[in-house]
């Protein structure tokens, strides 16, 4: 399903997360993606819930923020925050709002922006028979990388097998309304 994806749209940058395998080395990378995508790092999974402790995230958010403020340039954080930043983006089980406070303070201490979603609004599924969903993976952009690219959007894709769903980033195409279509007749004349 990645291969499939990457081929058709041939992304410049690709994140693949939770991918619970034991290893992750170049082999791996070079199945997945052929000869698209020529540097690939993988991190090997060390417990899938590891990260949901609000200390270890407030320590990462304090580095990224320190980062954000030691570097000049656009920026992009893609991934899965395991979190969301509305209660609206949750269905089908509770909200803590401590959380959501605390990663909404974030976003604004990184001045970062959560650009528009369109497609599927939910990223995350458990697939039980009493389902919850949630969108808990962003791209989070400064308001510089916007300005280079002022009609990006998110797109998340259908339900896969896996309990996250793919989400691209991407432009949004400009409907100009109808293509103008013209042609000319050319009169031919015979001889009488």
């Amino acid at each position: 399903m990645v291969r499939k994806a990457v081929l058709r749209f041939k992304p410049i940058v690709l994140f693949v997360q939770e991918t619970k395998l034991s290893s992750f080395d170049s082999g791996v990378i070079r199945s997945l993606y052929g000869n698209l995508l020529s540097i690939g790092i993988g991190v090997e999974a060390d417990g899938a819930s590891r990260a949901n402790v609000e200390g270890e995230r407030k320590v990462l958010w304090d580095y990224m923020v320190e980062t954000q403020n030691s570097i000049s340039l656009p920026w992009c954080i893609g991934g899965d925050f395991n979190l969301i930043l509305d209660p609206m983006e949750r269905k089908g089980i509770g909200c803590h709002l401590g959380s959501i406070r605390n990663f909404s303070n974030f976003v604004l201490r990184a001045k970062v922006v959560d650009i528009p979603m369109v497609g599927s609004p939910f990223t995350w599924s458990n697939y039980r028979q009493e389902a919850s969903w949630a969108r808990l993976d962003y791209f989070l952009l400064s308001p510089e990388f916007l300005l280079w690219f002022p009609n990006l959007l998110q797109i998340g894709l259908a339900r896969s097998l896996l309990d996250h769903n793919a989400t691209l980033i991407g432009e949004r195409s400009l409907d100009w309304g109808p293509k103008l279509f013209r042609f000319s007749m050319v009169g031919l004349r015979t001889k009488s």
